[in-house]
This record gives C-alpha cells, structure tokens and sequence, in this order.
C-alpha cells in the first residue's frame, strides 16, 4: 500500500470514529436529561399525593365541623327541664 493510501483510509477511519463519538457524546446528554426528567417527574408525583392527601384530611375536617353546625341546638325551655329543680 502507498503511504498516501494509508493516510487516507486512517482519515477516513478518523472521520468515522469522531462521528461516531458526536453521535455517543449526543446519546449520553439525552440519557442523563432523560434520568434528570424521570427524577423530577418523581418528585412531582411525590408532591401530588401530598397535596391529594391533605386535601382529603381538609374535606374530612370541613365534613366533620359541617356535621357539628347542623345539630340542632337543645332549645332552652328543654335545657331548664333537664337541669332539674332549683336550676
């Protein structure tokens, strides 16, 4: 082989390899980007169920003083009957 062949293909080989490496170089960037999205995501779930549970402890604490308010109150002529002599 002539030495100008040589240096030819070992550019090719070269071009190849740097190719190569950009398309790698670009595959690793979207995997951590892809790792960095699925971690945020999980957070973001993290903090729905958060949100979802305390709103359901608030609606059950509203339910519960709703319930309170719509006792009847005891009316005051049946309070003194039940107080008793002396009252």
């Amino acid at each position: 082989m002539c030495a100008h062949v040589r240096a030819r293909c070992a550019l090719q080989i070269l071009e190849e390899l740097a190719g190569v490496n950009a398309l790698y170089t670009e595959a690793k960037e979207q995997l951590e980007q892809s790792r960095a999205d699925e971690q945020e995501l999980v957070e973001l779930r993290e903090m729905k169920a958060d949100v979802e549970r305390k709103d359901k402890q608030q609606a059950e604490i509203i339910q519960s003083q709703v319930r309170a308010c719509a006792r009847p109150l005891p009316s005051p002529s049946r309070a003194h009957a039940h107080a008793g002599p002396g009252a």
